[in-house]
């Protein structure tokens, strides 16, 4: 089977491998057959070229010949220029002037005369201009120096041009000068474009032109779209032959390919796709006869081109034909390989299945008569037999004497009667211990219908009985301790809420011992006034209403720890600020005792919902903690801020600022549970209500004083109450 596998993968990796290198050579042929016919295309072009420039020559000799070297008239003109040079040239034009024009129709486009000196005597096509502006001319200074023709493709003072020179001289081989005859770049490339149907046009070096052309000229020629160290002449022409949408296509893909062929002066062609069509384009360097430079390239372009479409379609109809078979394999191929894959991993599915049904289910077949004719792994594993221990013996060897004869009765009764068995069984194993097992036994059936036996299917129950019984018995346990546990959870609660209330009691002492204090001194004025016998109304009055609000205070005190123990508090709004102001009242007098100063900074109107007592006790325990640990300390002026922060959530933060160096003992006693201070019982007092009223509170410290935050619950939780 892994073999077959193994078949399949290698001949599909064949495949793929035969198809990318069939694609690989049909585009090789096809690339290769491109170049060949792009190759063919710039012979062409050079064939057609050199025609053209040869008729161009053999014109040029023509007309040297018939019209200008032998002309006596000429000649003479020459001769007698250094009498008069001026009116030699005046004469030279009108002689030469119709003729000139006539041969301006075979693509003639300057007739120049030069003297021996290289100094240019007459430019018929532009006779204003002359004097020893073609001095330097390397071609020019061959000629007049060697006496020797020339033609060559050159680049000087007013044009770019197809240049055919050759000296002057007299009957007696004197050396008159030279003439040159200039033919147009537009004029040949129309030439070779009429000849091929090919677009044809020039370019030339950028360099060359600003070097050698005169500054009113060489504004005529703008940067070549493809290479900008290239330029092209703004003539008519150039409208119907650079089209730009042509030159657009180029350069997207092929820039910097004409760069570096422009650069190393290489021949070379390319084509493109243009509306469905290969368009081929071709650059062919053009040099100076002289010098041997590039000084312009010819391009061409032909867009009725069809020969590289049809090669390139033949080769595509190759390829699409040849992939089309190899798909067609592959598609074969992964078909047969797919059902030998669903084939394999059915039988992988199965075989997992029964090695897992062997090793977990406890599963055991018998023949009609009860014995053993296969078994699991797992039933070997929970009886203790092994296989060839357990096949062909009767399943009574794994009866347990508890189970009574009659169970088994009823069991066989129900199979002879075709139906299925469903139940718990006691087993014993091969080393006498017992096991439980939960299990199905049903018949068993050939192909004709005909009961062969029966197979039984059973899960192991020995744990889950197990952890029943010991479940009864932890049971039991663990009521028996739960009931001790409650009795001494009884008496602990007893001797906590006494020790609670001791505490609670300390405080309400502390907390009385200024109003009856306040009281006695009253009473003891009053006394004195009895005994001096002087009643005046203001001061009995002013006795009464201190005696009353001391009493009052009194009064106030006992209720506000009747909520220490009341479970069903009930929470209303208050005011804020008035809670405040209240704690503040409650130790105002230690205050100017000890000139402690309380600042108070909030608004008049805050409210929240809670317990008015509770809060106050929170508030008013903090407060007295905050002074005796100042008195502890001996502070002097010292001062307890008080400011309420409303946050972003909208909840409600009270910060009080003390002037105590900050240490970690009051954070630490709120913090832990079983943190103790039996000298404080303010802090007890307030850890008490803050974790009943669900307060939170933290600290923080700066150089010279302990920071308490205190964040107030400010929902409104009535609401929830009646709902």
């Amino acid at each position: 089977m892994k073999k077959v596998n193994l078949f399949f993968r290698v001949s599909a990796i064949i495949l793929l491998c035969i198809i990318a290198i069939t694609g690989l050579l049909a585009s090789y042929y096809k690339n290769k057959e491109v170049k060949q016919l792009l190759k063919k295309d710039i012979e062409k072009i050079k064939l057609n070229f050199n025609n053209v420039y040869e008729e161009n020559k053999k014109l040029s000799e023509l007309i040297f010949f018939n019209n200008l070297l032998y002309d006596q008239k000429i000649i003479k003109l020459y001769k007698q220029i250094s009498t008069d040079k001026k009116k030699s040239r005046e004469e030279l034009f009108l002689y030469l002037k119709e003729r000139f024009y006539y041969f301006k129709s075979f693509g003639v486009k300057q007739i120049n005369f030069y003297l021996p000196n290289n100094e240019t005597f007459l430019r018929m096509g532009k006779k204003d201009i002359y004097s020893d502006v073609a001095k330097n001319r390397e071609t020019l200074l061959y000629v007049n120096s060697i006496l020797k023709e020339i033609d060559s493709i050159e680049i000087a003072q007013l044009n770019p041009s197809f240049r055919f020179l050759k000296p002057l001289l007299d009957e007696k081989l004197n050396h008159l000068g030279s003439i040159e005859i200039e033919f147009d770049f537009d004029y040949i490339a129309n030439l070779i474009q009429k000849n091929m149907g090919y677009k044809v046009f020039f370019v030339f070096n950028k360099q060359l032109i600003q070097k050698n052309l005169f500054h009113s000229e060489y504004k005529r020629f703008a940067d070549f779209i493809l290479n900008d160290n290239y330029q092209i002449e703004e003539t008519i022409f150039k409208l119907f032959k650079y089209e730009e949408e042509v030159f657009k296509k180029i350069k997207e893909n092929n820039e910097e390919l004409i760069k570096f062929h422009m650069k190393n002066s290489d021949e070379f062609a390319f084509d493109i796709e243009l509306n469905k069509k290969r368009v081929p384009v071709a650059f062919i360097p053009l040099k100076n006869s002289l010098t041997n430079e590039v000084n312009s390239y010819l391009v061409a372009y032909d867009l009725t081109n069809e020969e590289i479409l049809k090669s390139g379609l033949i080769y595509n109809n190759i390829l699409i034909f040849i992939f089309i078979i190899y798909l067609f394999l592959a598609f074969l191929i992964i078909k047969i390989s797919m059902l030998q894959y669903k084939k394999d991993l059915i039988y992988t599915k199965y075989d997992d299945l029964l090695k897992a049904i062997d090793k977990y289910v406890v599963m055991v077949e018998t023949n009609k008569s009860a014995f053993i004719t296969n078994v699991t792994q797992a039933f070997c594993d929970i009886s203790g037999y092994s296989k060839s221990e357990l096949l062909g013996k009767n399943i009574n060897i794994l009866r347990h004497p508890d189970i009574s004869k009659n169970f088994f009765e009823q069991i066989w009764q129900k199979l002879n009667n075709g139906l299925s068995w469903e139940g718990e069984i006691k087993n014993i194993d091969k080393n006498g211990n017992s096991y439980w097992v939960k299990g199905t036994i049903f018949p068993k059936y050939d192909e004709k219908n005909k009961l062969i036996g029966y197979t039984s299917i059973r899960v192991d129950i020995t744990d889950t009985k197990q952890l029943i019984k010991i479940n009864n018995l932890l049971k039991e346990d663990l009521s028996n301790r739960l009931n001790e546990i409650r009795i001494k959870d009884e008496n602990l609660m007893d001797k906590t809420k006494i020790s609670l209330m001791g505490k609670v009691l300390d405080t309400v002492a502390h907390q009385w011992k200024n109003p009856i204090s306040n009281i006695t001194i009253q009473l003891a004025s009053l006394n004195a006034r009895i005994l001096k016998n002087t009643f005046e109304k203001e001061e009995l009055k002013k006795i009464h209403d201190e005696i009353e609000y001391q009493l009052k205070t009194l009064s106030i005190t006992l209720n506000e720890f009747k909520t220490l123990f009341n479970k069903n508090t009930q929470n209303d709004k208050y005011n804020l600020f008035q809670v405040l102001s209240d704690s503040k009242n409650i130790v105002k007098m230690e205050c100017l005792l000890h000139k402690i100063k309380i600042t108070l900074n909030a608004k008049k109107e805050i409210y929240c919902f809670g317990v008015y007592n509770e809060i106050k006790l929170i508030i008013t325990n903090l407060f007295k903690n905050s002074i005796e640990e100042n008195i502890k300390i001996k502070q002097n002026n010292a001062e307890i801020k008080i400011d309420v922060i409303e946050d972003d959530n909208k909840d409600i933060i009270i910060r009080i600022i003390d002037s105590i160096p900050y240490n970690n003992k009051i954070k630490e006693f709120f913090e832990n549970d079983e943190a103790k201070d039996e000298e404080d019982l303010n802090l007890h007092i307030a850890k008490l209500l803050i974790k009943k009223t669900g307060s939170s509170i933290w600290f923080d410290k700066n150089e010279q004083s302990r920071v308490i935050y205190l964040k107030l619950i400010s929902k409104d939780r009535r609401k929830k109450e009646r709902k």
